[in-house]
């Protein structure tokens, strides 16, 4: 919660990201090392925001689950 918005680390990291990068491409030797990328300068922001061991169907599932939680749920509203 706090990571993502509450405090609004995550929309400074959004922000300052592509700078930081294009700033670390600007000065280094073209001849001696390749361009950086987000995750070699803040590999820990790229493993909080992506899962590897998380695939499509178990967060759709999840949803499905926490949504039937709810009170006066019916599936018939998403049959269509």
């Amino acid at each position: 919660m706090y990571s993502d918005g509450l405090l609004g680390n995550k929309a400074i990291y959004d922000a300052i990201t592509p700078l930081t990068v294009a700033i670390f491409n600007y000065i280094r030797d073209p001849a001696k090392s390749s361009a950086y990328k987000a995750d070699q300068i803040f590999p820990w922001i790229v493993e909080y925001q992506k899962d590897p061991n998380q695939n499509d169907s178990g967060v759709s599932d999840a949803l499905l689950t926490f949504m039937t939680q709810a009170q006066g749920f019916s599936m018939e509203k998403f049959k269509k």
